[in-house]
């Protein structure tokens, strides 16, 4: 038995491969679909429109309005392959790095973006053991050089000092959020890391 009362809940549809086509969305429309969701993750241009028309053809055939929904996801990020199982605990330090695929270290793992590393307006601040490597890092757009002195044995020290120093050369605010470029100490090994810290 069929109920007058209008329906409330809106049904979405996302379309794929399986039901991308006219007559799969007209389908879908006969069924009751109010809104047709679009990943655009991965959605060339071209078949945004055409799927645009056939949707709007279907519902000027059908005179009844149809939203269509896109998802604007930003990109993904993704980490490499993690060569042992990992039992982290609160506290413990994890890193990620944008060194390509060499997750070698235990207690690092590589990532595919380094975008998500910069909070918006966050300096990057490049460490170099002196002036030759600040003057090749200069030109690099976004990228701050700052000379340092190099503690080989601890790299951390080195980090821990660069934020002092920044902070007393009032470049650096306590709290602000930065990105750093220099070298971490994993397991006996010393890698590159990119990494975001809070000051």
């Amino acid at each position: 038995m069929e109920s007058n009362t209008p329906r409330k809940t809106k049904i979405i549809a996302t379309l794929g491969p399986a039901t991308e086509s006219a007559e799969m969305v007209a389908r879908l429309m006969d069924a009751s679909v109010n809104v047709f969701r679009l990943n655009m993750s991965h959605a060339p241009h071209d078949w945004v429109r055409r799927l645009v028309k056939d949707i709007r053809a279907a519902a000027t055939a059908r005179r009844i309005h149809i939203g269509i929904m896109m998802d604007t996801q930003g990109p993904a990020i993704r980490t490499g392959d993690i060569g042992v199982p990992l039992d982290l605990q609160p506290g413990q330090k994890f890193t990620l790095t944008v060194r390509g695929e060499r997750s070698e270290e235990e207690r690092s793992v590589d990532v595919n973006y380094v975008g998500w590393l910069r909070p918006r307006h966050s300096k990057i601040y490049a460490l170099c053991p002196g002036n030759e490597v600040a003057g090749g890092l200069t030109l690099s757009w976004g990228v701050t050089p700052f000379v340092v002195p190099f503690d080989l044995i601890n790299p951390e020290n080195t980090i821990e000092a660069a934020l002092k120093s920044l902070v007393e050369q009032g470049r650096l605010k306590s709290g602000a959020t930065i990105v750093i470029i220099g070298s971490i100490l994993v397991g006996e090994q010393i890698v590159d890391a990119v990494q975001m810290r809070m000051v």
